[in-house]
């Protein structure tokens, strides 16, 4: 047997000599073809770089690495000879012979470190070593650095300070240092690789420990990269975090995604996984996500089942100390495995409310809109999310929020289509109502209400104001016809005496209800405000869409509802957005300035008004004069208003109640003309504004004009469009709105659209005046007051005798205003006093003169028509300052 064996041998080690003699002829065949060609040495040197390949390629294929490495290493130490020999009459302007030279070395060095040598071979390897730097030249030597360096000891793992490294015997630096750089950081990348491969994990990382250590290689990070994967490999788990503790996320990273090209997944998932969990123990969030994000990844590839996936992230949750890394687990569990995960992000879920038990608000608040993310379906739990996310921040928004799904519909539980099981349903909502000062399961909307209002504190008078409000708008409407019947039907079998107490009760609550009405009636008249007013008009929005109020945050959910071609739009500056997160926060800033805006207004007009009548009650002492109440900033809103039929002098304090009187008028002209306006609701079909007025509207369209009606209202801006499309995209250029008042004697600059439209809107509020044989058209209430004291001033007999007493004061009539002109508009609104109705009798019981001193002549009282226009205003405005210039008894009045 043994014959036999030495038999087989001595055969291979003839039939090895046999391919190296004829590798060694062919070789040399080319290199005197190489040294005998005519062609240009760069030519030639290509050529024979190419054949070399092709002829070493030829011979290496009849044996295998992994079986036969030795014949292998005496073919690449022939080949190795006979290049460079052959370099002699090679170009060193040919690239390719560097390249092979390396290539040559770096197998050699790859067959000499995977297996023992031979003594015989290995001093065979390292004469030849010796004969091929003799042959290079010198650009050519470094290319074989690492077989000069295996060359220099006895064999290729036995350097007596690699031993010393690989045994723990801590050899001197310098000679550490020595022995790297003499060694190079290709051929220690090798020595590393080969360690790893033979399992050899203590003694790889021993290795690399020193080479990430030498400061000539810093900027090789593979040494760092294989160093911390074999600690991941061997160490136990608290001694690595210990020696990775210094290590930055962000390098860890760089490298997971290097492993992760070079496919080697399993060692990129085992080093983000320790670095993962270091995070995690530490409670450090830095890098966590992306961390988190490629483990998820990772696992996946390497291990595709759903269940081994949702125990590992379940392990990991486990070392969590954050609300956060529970929360990016649940994140990648719900993107890798949507509702196959659901029960564990829930469970995930009931950790988190636990670990943040007491702790800042923002955790809590953030699980909340994860769990109804994660369960959009469960009315229950909404609620419990919804009612948790209160009592953290107790403000009107978030209350609005709990009143919706507890009004909601209560929803009928069916366990075999519930997405999570039953037992960890209870134990969600469980958790949520350990933090609660109160338990609502048995309540009503009613009593939940209380409870919260009492935690809103002094925001609870904006919700109340505003339920009532909403509560008289839905007592106006009439009830269910189905409602009336039963009750007329329940009335048949009632006892007379019943429905004679009834009836009585029910006529005391009306007259009671007439008298409250009467007495808030003659508050407002006298300028009195009420809270629940003054909340109304602070957080009324409008939708300028549907031509429908809303109060408060109410419009934010309602703005969800203009959804058209994928397209969501704003209520209230007409903006279009491309997803509901852009519109919603859009909206709610609308709604947040415009109601700070309104309510500085409002606290800056009651002191304005309180000085006033401080003021009013100083000059009175002084003077004989009437004692008239100030009035609101919002009194000239309230006008009555009067019907547009010429012979009918009806006035109204409601708007919807003129429009029913004007109904009532049947077929005349005039009442159909404005029931039709109203029904079209008087909107430019340019820019879809809507009008109070007619003359409004007419005015608004002279901007429309010309072949680009389309105009940019922005100040300074005097761009125009032939569609509205092109107008919205150039809006969109501006960073803020800022548009100036249309009436030029104005000239109010404003920051939102629905400031400006409100503001212009109170330029048509027409006042008349009262006095026969006047009829006077003012735009705002100090003007009328003014032009009312000319009359009182015209037929007071005390001021007729002191006239007389003073010729040398030379007094004029008041200018009298033609009635196809106007007035000049105010910059303000003014909060002007308001005459007694004495007053206005007695101004109608004196006779008018025919003329004044200006010539003009009076007209007699009739159908008033005037035409609203901007170029009217501007001749109004440069007549009224002429005539102010000269007529000093206008000064007189003014002042």
């Amino acid at each position: 047997m043994a014959d036999e064996e030495t038999e087989q041998e001595r055969r291979k080690q003839i039939e090895v000599e046999k391919n190296i003699f004829a590798l060694r002829e062919r070789l040399q065949e080319l290199a005197t073809a190489l040294k005998d060609s005519p062609e240009s040495p760069v030519h030639c040197s290509s050529q024979y770089c190419q054949k070399f390949c092709e002829v070493l390629l030829e011979f290496a294929a009849r044996w295998k690495a992994d079986v036969d490495p030795l014949p292998l290493l005496e073919l690449y130490i022939e080949a190795t000879v006979s290049f460079a020999q052959a370099t002699l009459y090679l170009s060193s302007e040919c690239e390719t012979v560097s390249h092979i030279l390396g290539r040559l070395a770096m197998s050699g060095a790859e067959l000499l470190l995977a297996q023992a040598v031979p003594g015989a071979l290995w001093e065979r390897f390292q004469s030849s070593v010796q004969t091929s730097q003799a042959f290079l030249q010198q650009i050519w030597k470094p290319q074989l650095r690492m077989l000069s360096a295996l060359a220099q000891e006895g064999g290729a793992w036995s350097g007596s300070t690699l031993c010393r490294i690989l045994s723990r015997d801590s050899p001197r630096i310098e000679e550490v240092r020595a022995f790297l750089a003499l060694e190079g950081p290709d051929l220690l990348e090798l020595r590393v690789r080969y360690l790893m491969k033979g399992s050899h994990f203590e003694k790889a990382a021993l290795l690399a420990a020193q080479c990430a250590a030498c400061p000539e290689f810093r900027g090789r990070r593979s040494f760092t990269q294989t160093y911390l994967l074999c600690l991941c490999a061997t160490e136990p788990q608290e001694q690595l975090m210990q020696k990775i503790c210094d290590v930055d996320c962000k390098d860890v990273l760089e490298m997971v995604c290097d492993l992760e090209s070079d496919s080697d997944e399993r060692a990129a998932l085992s080093l983000c996984c320790s670095f993962l969990t270091r995070q995690l123990l530490q409670g450090d969030v830095y890098c966590a996500w992306e961390l988190t994000l490629l483990w998820s990844k990772l696992l996946k590839r390497v291990e595709p089942s759903a269940q081994v996936f949702l125990d590992r992230c379940r392990q990991l949750s486990r070392l969590s100390k954050t609300v956060s890394h529970i929360l990016f687990l649940i994140k990648v569990i719900h993107a890798e495995l949507q509702d196959e995960g659901l029960p564990v992000c829930i469970e995930m879920c009931i950790q988190a409310l636990k670990m943040a038990s007491g702790g800042e608000g923002n955790g809590k608040a953030t699980i909340c809109k994860t769990v109804s993310c994660l369960l959009p379906t469960d009315l229950e739990v909404k609620r419990a999310c919804q009612l948790t996310e209160f009592l953290l921040e107790p403000t009107v928004d978030s209350y609005y929020a709990v009143e919706t799904v507890f009004n909601a519909p209560d929803q009928r539980l069916e366990e075999e289509k519930l997405l999570v099981p039953y037992s960890l349903r209870c134990d969600l909502l469980l958790a949520f109502k350990t933090e609660w000062p109160f338990d609502p399961e048995f309540w009503d909307w009613k009593a939940l209400k209380r409870h919260c209002l009492v935690l809103m504190g002094e925001q609870a008078s904006i919700v109340s104001s505003i339920d009532q409000l909403n509560d008289g708008k839905n007592s106006d409407e009439p009830e269910d016809d189905d409602e009336e019947e039963g009750g007329k039907r329940h009335d048949e079998f009632k006892d007379p005496t019943d429905c004679f107490l009834d009836t009585t009760n029910q006529l005391n609550e009306i007259g009671d209800e007439r008298e409250k009405k009467r007495e808030i009636k003659k508050l407002r008249e006298k300028g009195f405000i009420s809270a629940r007013f003054r909340n109304w008009q602070a957080y009324v929005q409008y939708c300028v869409l549907c031509d429908k109020e809303f109060l408060g945050h109410r419009i934010v959910r309602h703005a969800q509802k203009h959804f058209v071609d994928g397209v969501y739009s704003c209520p209230i500056c007409t903006t279009n957005f491309d997803s509901k997160e852009q519109l919603i926060p859009h909206v709610a800033l609308h709604v947040k300035q415009s109601c700070k805006e309104r309510l500085a207004s409002i606290k800056t007009s009651r002191a304005l008004a309180s000085a006033s009548k401080k003021h009013i009650s100083e000059s009175s002492s002084n003077q004989k004069a009437v004692e008239r109440p100030v009035v609101s900033v919002f009194e000239e809103q309230n006008e009555d208003h009067l019907c547009p039929v010429s012979n009918c002098q009806k006035r109204f304090k409601f708007f919807r109640n003129m429009t029913a009187h004007v109904k009532t008028h049947g077929d005349d002209e005039e009442a159909r003309c404005f029931l039709e306006i109203q029904s079209k609701k008087v909107v430019c079909h340019f820019c879809r504004r809507q009008f109070v007025s007619i003359a409004h509207l007419n005015d608004h369209l002279q901007m429309h004009c010309g072949d680009r009606p389309y105009i940019c209202v922005q100040l300074n801006c005097k761009a125009s469009f032939l569609s509205n499309t092109e107008l919205l995209a150039h809006r969109r250029k501006h960073a803020s709105f800022k548009a100036k008042c249309m009436f030029p004697s104005c000239g109010r600059i404003f920051t939102e659209p629905y400031m400006l439209y409100d503001h212009e809107a109170r330029h048509y509020n027409t006042f008349t005046c009262k006095v026969s044989a006047c009829g006077k058209i003012f735009h705002t209430k100090a003007q009328l007051d003014l032009h009312q004291e000319d009359h009182i001033t015209k037929q007071d007999p005390l001021v007729t005798d002191d006239q007389s007493q003073a010729p040398d004061v030379k007094t004029e009539p008041p200018t009298q205003i033609p009635f196809d002109q106007e007035p000049n508009c105010p910059a303000l609104v003014n909060a002007g006093p308001l005459h007694d109705q004495d007053h206005h009798t007695q101004c109608a019981e004196q006779p008018m003169p025919s003329s004044s001193t200006n010539g003009m002549v009076t007209q007699q009282p009739g159908p008033i028509k005037i035409k609203h226009s901007i170029e009217s205003m501007l001749s109004t405005t440069l007549s009224n300052t002429e005539g102010n210039e000269l007529n000093p008894s206008f000064k007189s009045r003014a002042g």
